[in-house]
C-alpha cells in the first residue's frame, strides 16, 4: 500500500494491544529458552569438550555429538511450545507473512545438501544440520509469539545478561592487569548473546521506553572487555545498524529522542574510550603489545604467522571462488570444507553468502538472496509505522539483532554455532510475527491494500511474501 495511505494510527494499535490475551506461561517459556541458549553459549567450550569425549553421564545418554539445545528444541521444547499454542486463544492469531521465504531457504539448503550427499561430499550432513535445521523452531515461534508480550520477554533477557557482563568486565581487567591469558572470560560465542542484550537496552533508551544508561554501559563494557576481534567488529556493526533503523521510526517527540540517541551513544563511546585507555596501560604494556599482535597479525604457531590480518579468511574465500568457477550454475553441493592449519579437522569458510554461492551455484544463491532481501525489506518498511513505544523498541531490537547476525555471516561462522543459530531463528520468528501483526491490524482498519507495494512482495509472479 502507498506510504501516504499507510499511516500510524496510535489509537487503533493501542486498542489491538490493550485488549489482547497474553500467556504468562508462554512468556516464561521464551525467557527460559533464551536463558538456556545464553548459558550454552557462555559455556560452549567446556560443553563441547564434554560432548566430544562423552565425559559426563548426561551426554552419554544422548545421541552422539548432539548438543542439548538440539535435543531440547527438537523434542521436549517443541512439545511444550506446541502445548502453549494449543491452549492459547487462537482468535488473536494473524496470518503470517513470509512463508515462502522460509520454504525457499529450506528448499535450497536441504535440496543442495542432499545433492552434496549424492556427490559424496564428506560433510554434507553436517552442513544441513548447521545451516537449516535450527530454523525448525520458526513455525511454532511465529504463532507462540503472538500470545506473549514481546517487551516482557526481551526485558528479562536484558536483566539476565547484566551479571555475565559484570563478570566479563572484572575478568577482562584482571587478564590485562596480570597479563594472564588463563583468566576465565566469556568466550566470543557468549558475547554475541551479550550483544543481543546490549541491543535491547540501547533500543529502549533510543525510543524513550526506559532511560537506563548504567545497564547499557555495563553491557557495552562487558562485550568489549576481553577485546575479542570478531566481537568488537560485530559490536561496532550493531551500533551502526541500530542507529540507521532508529531513524526509520516515527514516534511523537521524535526530535528530542533523536538528540537523546546521540547523547546515549556519545556517553557509551566516552566510557568505552576511558575503559580501553585504562586497561591498555595495565600489565606493564604487555596487553597493548598482545592486542597489536592479535589484531594486526592474527595467530602465531611456533613463531610462524599463519593467519594474517584476515585470519586466513581471504585465502578461504579465494578457494571458494575457485570451487564456484568449476560449477557456476548449480554449485558443488553442501559439504565442502577447508582444513585447519592447526589440525586435521574441517574449517568453516567464514563467509556464508560466498559459501552458499560455491555450494549451490547462481541458482541457489539467487533464491536465498531474493528470499532474504524480501524479508529484510518488509521488516524495514513496516518499522516506521509502529505507533506505540513498546512495539517500536521491540521491533528495533529484533530487527537490529537479526541484521547483525546476518552481517556476521560475511566474516564468521555465527550460524554454525547451535546456541546462536537457535537464538537467531527465534528472534527472526518473533520479528516475523510482529510485522505480520502490524500489517493485519492495518488491513483491519480498512486501509487500501495493494499486493505488489512495500508491504508485500511477489515471487515468480505470485503473492508469496
Amino acid at each position: 500500500m502507498p506510504e501516504s495511505e499507510f499511516t500510524s494510527d496510535i489509537e487503533s494499535q493501542e486498542a489491538n494491544i490493550e485488549y489482547r490475551w497474553y500467556s504468562r506461561l508462554g512468556e516464561w517459556y521464551l525467557t527460559v529458552c533464551f536463558a538456556y541458549l545464553l548459558i550454552e553459549a557462555v559455556f560452549h567450550d567446556p560443553m563441547n569438550e564434554m560432548l566430544g569425549e562423552r565425559a559426563h553421564w548426561l551426554f552419554r545418554l544422548t545421541p552422539y555429538n548432539l548438543w542439548p539445545s538440539v535435543l531440547y528444541f527438537y523434542g521436549a521444547g517443541f512439545a511444550i511450545g506446541l502445548y502453549i499454542i494449543m491452549t492459547g486463544r487462537k482468535s488473536w492469531h494473524v496470518p503470517i507473512k513470509g512463508s515462502m521465504v522460509y520454504l525457499t531457504i529450506w528448499f535450497v539448503y536441504l535440496g543442495w545438501g542432499l545433492y552434496g550427499g549424492f556427490l559424496r561430499n564428506p560433510w554434507w550432513h553436517r552442513d544441513i544440520r548447521s545451516t537449516i535445521l535450527p530454523s525448525i523452531v520458526v513455525p511454532w515461534v511465529v504463532v507462540l509469539a503472538q500470545n506473549v508480550r514481546y517487551e516482557v520477554v526481551l526485558s528479562r533477557i536484558c536483566k539476565l545478561c547484566v551479571p555475565f557482563a559484570l563478570w566479563n568486565i572484572v575478568m577482562g581487567v584482571l587478564r590485562f592487569a596480570t597479563f594472564n591469558p588463563n583468566v576465565p572470560v566469556i568466550i566470543w560465542r557468549g558475547e554475541y548473546m551479550l550483544i543481543f542484550a546490549y541491543i535491547i537496552a540501547l533500543a529502549k533508551n533510543m525510543t524513550g521506553a526506559k532511560i537506563a544508561p548504567v545497564s547499557l554501559v555495563i553491557l557495552g563494557m562487558g562485550i568489549v572487555a576481553p577485546l575479542h576481534k570478531p566481537v568488537v567488529v560485530t559490536f561496532v556493526v550493531a551500533n551502526f545498524i541500530i542507529l540507521f533503523l532508529r531513524f526509520r521510526i516515527n514516534l511523537p517527540g521524535y526530535s528530542w529522542r533523536t538528540v537523546r540517541t546521540f547523547l546515549v551513544i556519545l556517553l557509551l563511546i566516552l566510557t568505552l574510550s576511558v575503559f580501553l585507555s585504562y586497561i591498555f596501560n595495565l600489565g606493564g604494556g604487555e596487553a597493548e603489545k598482545w592486542i597489536r599482535h592479535r589484531y594486526l597479525k592474527g595467530t602465531s604457531v611456533g613463531g610462524r604467522d599463519i593467519a594474517g590480518l584476515s585470519g586466513r579468511r581471504i585465502e578461504m574465500w579465494q578457494q571458494c571462488l575457485e570451487w564456484w568457477k568449476q560449477r557456476p550454475v548449480i554449485g558443488k553441493g553442501l559439504g565442502m570444507k577447508l582444513h585447519s592449519p592447526l589440525g586435521p579437522w574441517p574449517l568453516d569458510i567464514h563467509n556464508l553468502p560466498l559459501q552458499t554461492l560455491a555450494q549451490t551455484g547462481l541458482v541457489g544463491f539467487c533464491l536465498v538472496l531474493i528470499a532474504a532481501l524480501s524479508w529484510i525489506k518488509r521488516g524495514i518498511s513496516t518499522l516506521r509505522y509502529e505507533a506505540t513505544v513498546n512495539r517500536a523498541w521491540v521491533r528495533l531490537a529484533l530487527l537490529t539483532f537479526s541484521f547483525t547476525i546476518l552481517t556476521t555471516t560475511l566474516y564468521g561462522e555465527t550460524l554454525s554455532i547451535r546456541s546462536l543459530a537457535f537464538a537467531f531463528w527465534i528472534v527472526a520468528g518473533m520479528e516475523t510475527a510482529a510485522h505480520s501483526q502490524l500489517i493485519h491490524w492495518s488491513l483491519q482498519d480498512q486501509l487500501e491494500y495493494e499486493p505488489t507495494t512495500i508491504m508485500t512482495d511477489t515471487f515468480f509472479g505470485q503473492e508469496a511474501f
